[in-house]
Protein backbone atom coordinates (compact mmCIF):
# COMPACT_ATOMS: atom_id res chain seq x y z
CA UNK A 1 0.00 0.00 0.00
CA UNK A 2 1.30 3.24 -1.03
CA UNK A 3 0.85 6.25 0.79
CA UNK A 4 -0.92 8.61 -0.97
CA UNK A 5 -1.56 12.29 0.59
CA UNK A 6 -5.53 12.86 0.78
CA UNK A 7 -7.11 15.90 2.60
CA UNK A 8 -8.43 15.34 5.99
CA UNK A 9 -12.20 16.01 4.50
CA UNK A 10 -11.80 13.24 2.26
CA UNK A 11 -9.92 10.30 4.19
CA UNK A 12 -12.99 8.87 5.27
CA UNK A 13 -14.27 8.03 1.62
CA UNK A 14 -12.73 4.37 -0.11
CA UNK A 15 -9.00 4.95 -1.37
CA UNK A 16 -7.07 2.96 -3.55
CA UNK A 17 -3.39 3.68 -2.31
CA UNK A 18 -1.20 2.13 -5.31
CA UNK A 19 -2.28 1.07 -8.87
CA UNK A 20 -4.85 -1.57 -9.75
CA UNK A 21 -5.69 -3.52 -12.81
CA UNK A 22 -8.89 -4.07 -13.26
CA UNK A 23 -10.48 -7.10 -15.86
CA UNK A 24 -13.21 -5.91 -17.71
CA UNK A 25 -15.36 -8.16 -20.06
CA UNK A 26 -18.34 -7.22 -21.73
CA UNK A 27 -21.18 -9.09 -24.28
CA UNK A 28 -21.82 -8.22 -27.50
CA UNK A 29 -25.54 -7.61 -27.68
CA UNK A 30 -26.02 -8.59 -31.18
CA UNK A 31 -23.62 -11.50 -31.26
CA UNK A 32 -24.68 -13.79 -28.39
CA UNK A 33 -21.83 -15.99 -27.04
CA UNK A 34 -19.56 -13.14 -28.32
CA UNK A 35 -17.52 -11.39 -26.12
CA UNK A 36 -14.74 -8.72 -25.42
CA UNK A 37 -12.13 -8.58 -22.75
CA UNK A 38 -10.33 -5.44 -22.20
CA UNK A 39 -7.92 -4.64 -19.49
CA UNK A 40 -7.43 -1.18 -17.25
CA UNK A 41 -5.07 0.41 -15.09
CA UNK A 42 -6.10 1.90 -12.14
CA UNK A 43 -4.15 5.03 -10.82
CA UNK A 44 -4.24 5.55 -7.14
CA UNK A 45 -1.41 6.58 -6.75
CA UNK A 46 -2.32 10.07 -8.72
CA UNK A 47 -5.88 9.72 -8.08
CA UNK A 48 -6.27 7.69 -4.71
CA UNK A 49 -10.52 9.23 -4.42
CA UNK A 50 -11.69 8.60 -8.10
CA UNK A 51 -9.99 5.21 -8.58
CA UNK A 52 -11.11 4.45 -4.61
CA UNK A 53 -14.62 4.76 -5.58
CA UNK A 54 -14.17 2.55 -8.79
CA UNK A 55 -12.70 -0.01 -7.17
CA UNK A 56 -15.03 0.11 -4.33
CA UNK A 57 -18.48 -0.54 -6.75
CA UNK A 58 -16.42 -3.34 -8.66
CA UNK A 59 -15.89 -5.45 -5.46
CA UNK A 60 -19.61 -4.63 -4.81
CA UNK A 61 -20.79 -5.99 -8.20
CA UNK A 62 -22.54 -2.30 -9.28
CA UNK A 63 -20.83 -2.60 -12.91
CA UNK A 64 -21.64 -6.59 -12.91
CA UNK A 65 -24.69 -6.58 -16.03
CA UNK A 66 -24.26 -2.94 -16.63
CA UNK A 67 -25.42 -1.67 -20.16
CA UNK A 68 -23.45 0.68 -22.09
CA UNK A 69 -25.49 3.20 -22.29
CA UNK A 70 -24.00 5.96 -24.36
CA UNK A 71 -21.33 5.23 -26.91
CA UNK A 72 -21.31 7.87 -29.80
CA UNK A 73 -18.02 7.47 -31.00
CA UNK A 74 -16.09 10.18 -29.18
CA UNK A 75 -16.65 8.29 -25.49
CA UNK A 76 -18.32 4.92 -24.62
CA UNK A 77 -20.22 5.50 -20.96
CA UNK A 78 -21.91 2.91 -18.26
CA UNK A 79 -22.56 3.29 -14.94
CA UNK A 80 -26.30 5.31 -14.61
CA UNK A 81 -27.88 3.77 -11.48
CA UNK A 82 -30.84 1.32 -12.32
CA UNK A 83 -33.71 3.27 -12.98
CA UNK A 84 -32.01 6.33 -11.28
CA UNK A 85 -32.46 5.23 -8.01
CA UNK A 86 -30.17 4.21 -4.78
CA UNK A 87 -29.25 0.79 -6.28
CA UNK A 88 -25.66 0.96 -5.09
CA UNK A 89 -26.24 2.87 -2.23
CA UNK A 90 -26.55 6.74 -1.67
CA UNK A 91 -25.56 9.08 -4.20
CA UNK A 92 -21.89 9.85 -3.49
CA UNK A 93 -20.74 12.99 -4.71
CA UNK A 94 -17.10 12.08 -5.19
CA UNK A 95 -14.66 15.46 -5.18
CA UNK A 96 -12.99 16.35 -8.86
CA UNK A 97 -9.89 15.02 -8.29
CA UNK A 98 -6.59 16.71 -10.26
CA UNK A 99 -3.04 15.80 -9.78
CA UNK A 100 -1.04 18.61 -11.85
CA UNK A 101 2.50 18.44 -13.03
CA UNK A 102 4.61 19.30 -10.17
CA UNK A 103 2.65 19.11 -7.70
CA UNK A 104 3.00 16.83 -4.98
CA UNK A 105 -0.87 15.43 -4.23
CA UNK A 106 -4.02 15.79 -6.07
CA UNK A 107 -5.74 19.10 -6.45
CA UNK A 108 -9.54 18.94 -4.94
CA UNK A 109 -12.84 20.05 -5.50
CA UNK A 110 -12.21 22.50 -8.66
CA UNK A 111 -12.15 22.03 -12.02
CA UNK A 112 -9.01 23.05 -14.26
CA UNK A 113 -11.09 25.91 -15.50
CA UNK A 114 -12.42 27.30 -12.52
CA UNK A 115 -9.02 27.35 -10.84
CA UNK A 116 -7.46 29.13 -13.98
CA UNK A 117 -4.91 26.84 -14.41
CA UNK A 118 -5.45 26.72 -18.69
CA UNK A 119 -1.71 26.18 -19.10
CA UNK A 120 -1.02 23.74 -16.39
CA UNK A 121 -0.19 20.47 -17.70
CA UNK A 122 -2.17 17.29 -15.71
CA UNK A 123 -0.14 13.75 -14.41
CA UNK A 124 -2.98 11.71 -15.84
CA UNK A 125 -4.50 13.68 -19.26
CA UNK A 126 -6.84 12.59 -21.68
CA UNK A 127 -4.27 11.32 -24.48
CA UNK A 128 -4.71 8.04 -25.28
CA UNK A 129 -7.97 5.52 -26.69
CA UNK A 130 -9.23 4.20 -24.00
CA UNK A 131 -8.82 6.63 -21.06
CA UNK A 132 -11.03 6.12 -18.31
CA UNK A 133 -12.97 9.08 -15.89
CA UNK A 134 -15.82 9.90 -14.37
CA UNK A 135 -18.72 11.23 -15.92
CA UNK A 136 -20.31 14.16 -13.57
CA UNK A 137 -23.12 17.02 -14.08
CA UNK A 138 -22.22 20.03 -16.31
CA UNK A 139 -22.91 22.59 -13.50
CA UNK A 140 -21.33 20.29 -10.50
CA UNK A 141 -17.48 19.75 -10.64
CA UNK A 142 -18.29 16.90 -6.87
CA UNK A 143 -21.06 15.87 -8.26
CA UNK A 144 -19.33 12.27 -9.67
CA UNK A 145 -21.02 9.24 -8.21
CA UNK A 146 -21.30 5.94 -10.47
CA UNK A 147 -20.87 6.83 -13.67
CA UNK A 148 -18.03 6.59 -15.94
CA UNK A 149 -16.82 6.98 -19.78
CA UNK A 150 -13.79 5.42 -21.50
CA UNK A 151 -12.17 8.05 -24.52
CA UNK A 152 -13.31 6.75 -27.40
CA UNK A 153 -10.72 9.13 -29.81
CA UNK A 154 -7.18 8.92 -30.39
CA UNK A 155 -4.30 11.06 -29.18
CA UNK A 156 -4.08 13.06 -32.11
CA UNK A 157 -7.87 13.98 -31.99
CA UNK A 158 -7.63 15.32 -28.43
CA UNK A 159 -3.97 15.93 -27.79
CA UNK A 160 -3.28 16.39 -24.12
CA UNK A 161 -2.81 20.00 -22.71
CA UNK A 162 -4.87 20.88 -25.62
CA UNK A 163 -7.92 20.39 -25.13
CA UNK A 164 -11.32 21.03 -22.70
CA UNK A 165 -11.23 17.65 -21.12
CA UNK A 166 -7.62 17.65 -19.45
CA UNK A 167 -8.64 19.05 -15.80
CA UNK A 168 -12.05 18.96 -16.45
CA UNK A 169 -13.06 15.53 -15.70
CA UNK A 170 -11.48 13.02 -13.01
CA UNK A 171 -9.15 10.62 -14.83
CA UNK A 172 -8.15 7.48 -12.58
CA UNK A 173 -7.08 4.82 -15.35
CA UNK A 174 -6.59 3.43 -18.73
CA UNK A 175 -7.26 0.55 -20.62
CA UNK A 176 -4.22 -1.44 -21.66
CA UNK A 177 -5.15 -4.91 -22.96
CA UNK A 178 -7.72 -4.56 -26.23
CA UNK A 179 -8.47 -0.81 -25.76
CA UNK A 180 -9.79 -1.37 -29.48
CA UNK A 181 -12.43 -3.07 -28.35
CA UNK A 182 -13.98 0.12 -27.71
CA UNK A 183 -14.53 0.78 -31.08
CA UNK A 184 -16.70 -1.94 -31.79
CA UNK A 185 -19.05 -1.26 -28.59
CA UNK A 186 -22.60 -0.11 -29.04
CA UNK A 187 -25.92 1.14 -26.52
CA UNK A 188 -27.29 -2.11 -25.53
CA UNK A 189 -24.07 -3.99 -25.11
CA UNK A 190 -23.24 -5.48 -21.81
CA UNK A 191 -20.49 -5.46 -19.12
CA UNK A 192 -20.95 -8.93 -18.14
CA UNK A 193 -18.31 -8.26 -14.72
CA UNK A 194 -15.44 -5.99 -13.59
CA UNK A 195 -12.89 -7.67 -11.74
CA UNK A 196 -9.84 -6.13 -10.35
CA UNK A 197 -7.11 -8.87 -11.11
CA UNK A 198 -4.23 -7.35 -9.20
CA UNK A 199 -3.33 -4.96 -6.76
CA UNK A 200 -6.80 -5.45 -4.25
CA UNK A 201 -4.95 -5.47 -1.63
CA UNK A 202 -4.13 -1.87 -2.12
CA UNK A 203 -7.88 -1.04 -1.52
CA UNK A 204 -9.03 0.67 1.69
CA UNK A 205 -12.35 0.43 2.74
CA UNK A 206 -14.04 3.61 3.67
CA UNK A 207 -15.87 4.78 6.99
CA UNK A 208 -17.95 7.28 5.19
Amino acid sequence: VTDVPVPAEYASMPQLRGRAVAEIKIKDADRPGKAFVMSAVLDGVNAPITSGNFVDLVRKGFYDNMPIQRADGFVVQTGERKGGGESGGPTRNIPMEVRYEGEAEATYGYTKEELGLMRKQVVLPFNALGTLAMARKDIDANSADTQFFFLNKESEVTPSGANVLDGNYAVFGYVVGNPEVLNDLHVGDVIESVRITYGADRFVEGSA
